[in-house]
Formats: structure tokens, sequence, C-alpha cells
């Protein structure tokens, strides 16, 4: 009960950003945000497509624009099934329906009318050549109070941003998938963001229905770099020869809806393979090579939808069964990391949970140390709702504040030695909640004043 009224009010505090000022104390806030009514998006795939599902379900004009017609027509139809799929079930009535698809939806392969939205969201693929140039015309096209905005989810947003000059207006609204679906929308502000797009971002996070948490730019912002060593450590596990499905079920038994190898499968084991490289680069001094997921992408097992992943999906009901055929790839992943030795006796579902999630701990700290958050409840809130860590622990921090830092980082120090790994030692803020014996949520006041 205590952690649930913990999540009620972290969930509230979101939007209280110290630099906009507060309206809840009878004073105006410093910052008046703008009301969006028209929105471009750039990239009809599922992130794409998924935004713009969000946005007319909100009442806002969509202009959806794609490369050549062929990828626009795809992009069309994802919004349009879904929307036939809502009309089908009573979700939307015949009236609203028609003023989504007839009045509200344009699609084009131009910046034509550009200049007249007042966001435009760009949703390619991750790459940043392509990033910069579609960045660069973006600011050709639209006016200059548009907000420029990217729904990358691990690429620096200063680097996206280079060739543009009014990087002022250039921010991230970092959407989880499906977009239209999941609750959850990081914005992550630059330092040279303004208040006023801080402040209308958080407004259009309010139109949509979404719960936003400011972050900070940097590699994976929060839940995606939180979450960084909770695959690396289920990676970890297997190469020491713990059963890859008893991980997915002590993780489930913990409380999550799936575990980590399911989860994979379910993204897609090619994505979650692009997320490990992309992340291990900025974080090499402390990763943990990962080679099964890249020999699941070499015999083409995708995961769910290839029908066979690291768990194989029966063709007609699409139900994970563990697959037997696993046995080799992961000898071969071993073979790769230097055969590690295995575990002297083998580990409890507590263990394995503690292997998975004080990892996952002790990143979310160093977010918090390096400023990029807030308040430490924002984690709590961005890990529940952008990777479905139980609601009923009150976020990833508030539980581990229920444990307690001394026995988190003893226990982080126990991993490290017998491993040999950095990506196990505990971090300089961890150290010093467990020495003084200290909260997790002590540096909030420190945090405050950003």
């Amino acid at each position: 009960a205590k952690s649930l009224i913990h999540f009620f009010f972290a969930e509230r505090a979101t939007t209280k950003v110290p630099s906009l000022g507060r309206s809840n104390n009878g004073t105006p806030p410093l910052v008046k945000p703008k009301k969006i009514s028209k929105i471009g998006i750039i990239g009809g795939g599922t992130m794409g497509s998924g935004i713009a599902i969000a946005a007319l379900s909100a009442g806002i004009q969509v202009v959806l624009k794609e490369i050549n017609d062929q990828a626009l027509q795809a992009g069309v139809k994802r919004v349009m099934d879904v929307l036939d799929g809502r009309l089908e079930r009573k979700k939307l009535s015949q009236q609203q329906y028609d003023h989504m698809t007839r009045h509200l939806f344009k699609s084009q392969t131009t910046y034509d009318n550009f200049d007249q939205l007042d966001m435009v969201i760009e949703a390619v693929l991750e790459i940043v050549p392509l990033k910069q140039k579609i960045f660069k015309e973006m600011e050709q096209y639209c006016n200059k109070e548009c907000i420029l905005a990217t729904n990358t989810s691990t690429i620096d947003l200063n680097q996206i941003g280079a060739q543009v000059r009014s990087k002022d207006r250039i921010i991230g609204l970092h959407f989880f998938s499906p977009a239209h679906v999941m609750p959850l929308l990081e914005i992550i502000r630059t330092g040279e963001t303004s208040a006023q797009t801080i402040a209308t971002s958080l407004n259009f996070a309010k139109q949509i229905r979404k719960t936003p948490v400011v972050v900070g730019n940097c590699p994976g912002f929060l839940v995606n770099r939180t979450f960084y060593p909770y695959g690396e450590s289920a990676h970890y596990l297997v190469d020491r020869g713990v059963d890859l499905y008893q991980i997915d079920r002590a993780i489930q038994k913990f409380g999550f809806r799936v575990g980590p190898f399911l989860m994979n499968d379910i993204a897609g084991v090619d994505v979650i393979n692009f997320a490990f490289k992309s992340m291990s680069e900025p974080f090499k001094q402390r990763s943990y090579a990962i080679h099964l997921n890249q020999l699941l992408v070499d015999a083409k097992r995708l995961g769910q939808k290839t029908g066979s992943g690291n768990y194989k999906f029966d063709a007609k009901t699409g139900r994970p069964m563990p697959d037997p055929e696993m046995k080799s790839l992961i000898e071969q992943a071993r073979k790769l990391s230097g055969n590690p030795k295995p575990f002297a006796t083998p580990l409890t579902d507590e263990q394995i949970v503690e292997y998975l999630l004080f990892p996952t701990v002790n990143e979310a700290l160093r977010v918090v140390e390096e400023g990029h958050v807030y308040r430490v409840s924002d984690v709590d809130v961005a890990c529940t709702m952008g990777m479905n860590f139980p609601r009923h622990y009150g976020g990833l921090l508030k539980w581990a504040d229920t444990i307690g830092a001394k026995r988190i980082a003893e226990t982080l120090d126990r991993m490290a030695r017998d491993s040999g790994l950095k990506m196990f030692e505990p971090c300089q803020y961890l150290k010093q909640c467990a020495n003084s014996g200290a909260s997790l949520y002590s540096i909030d006041k420190q945090l405050s004043k950003q």
C-alpha cells in the first residue's frame, strides 16, 4: 500500500519542472505552454503510425509524410487498420471515425504546408545521417516557432540536430511501442532546449493522454539506459550455465509480465541486437559482450515475427514454448564468451532477480547522480510505464530503497569480484548511501535546484 501511494504521487509530480515555475501555488507559471493543434510526422512505420493514432485520438490534425508513395500507403494502412478495428469494436462512433479520417488525417510525400504546423516529429530509422538530413529539411520548411522533435530511442540529440541553427526548438519525444497504447512519453531536453519548448511538449503529452517524464540528453536516455544492464546480466547468466527459461520464469514470478528473453522475441531479436550494439559503444568500459543475439539473427531466428527466436512460437496459437534447438546456439555463445566458469551451485530465483535488477538499480542511480532527472521518483514512473516494472513495488528505486543501499552495494561488490566485470561495480551515489545509511531519495534536494 505504501508503495502504491508513493507511485500515485510520483506519477503526478513528473510535470513539475523547476525552470517552468509552478502554477499550483497561486502564482502563474514562468512559461505558458502552447496548445498543439496540427503536427507533422515524418516516417509511417510502426512508431510513426502509432504516434499518428495517438494524436488523431486526441483531436489533433496529423500530416503523415513518407519518402515515396509505396511507403506512404503502407503507413496510411497501419493507421487505418487500427482505426477500422476501433470502429468495428465500437470504440469509435461512425461520426468520430469520419472526422478523424476525412478532416484530421492527411498524408503526403512532400513538405507542402509544413509551415503551418505546430510540431514535427521525426520517426524514421535509427540512422544518424538520415535524421540529420531530415532535421535540416524540417528547419527549412517549418515556421520559426514549430517544435522540431525526434522519436529516437538511443541517439544523442546534439548529433541529430548538429546542422540545425535554432537548437532551442529541438527536443526528443521518445514514445514506447505501440505508441498509441503505452502510457509513457520520455521528453528529452538538451542543454539548449528552451523552457517554452519543454512546456509545450509537456502540454502535448497531456493532450494525447500520456504520462511525461523530462530527462536529460544521454545515451539511451532514462529507460533504455537503465535497463541495458538488465539484458546484459541475463546473457551473462546464460553464459555461466543458467537456464535461459529459468531466468524468464524467475522474473515473471517477481512480477514482470514477461522475462528478458521472451521480451526480446516479442520486440524482435534484430531490433534488440541493434539496441545492444548502440548502447555498448558509449558504455564500453563496463559493457558485457553479448553473442547469443547475433547468433539468433544470423540463424534468421528473429523472434515472434519469424516463429522462432529464444522461444519457438506455435504456428496456430502464437504461444511461446521452450525450444531444444537453442542448446547448440547457447553453447556457441558460451564458447565466444570464453566459456565462463559455471556457478558452483545452482542459482535460486531470488539470486537471478538480484543479478538482473541490482545492476539495473545501479545504472538508474548513475542517471540520477549525473543530473538527468529532476527527482528520483521520475525513475520509478518511467521504468514502470516504459518497461512494465511491477507497479505494486512503487517503482524500481522505491523497491531498491526498501531493500536498502547497503545490501545492494555489498551484493554488487560480490558479483564484481566473482565475475571480474566492471558492469557490477556500484556507482558512487549508491556507495555513499550505503556508507551513510541514507535513502536513495536523499539527493532530491540537490536535483530540485536544476
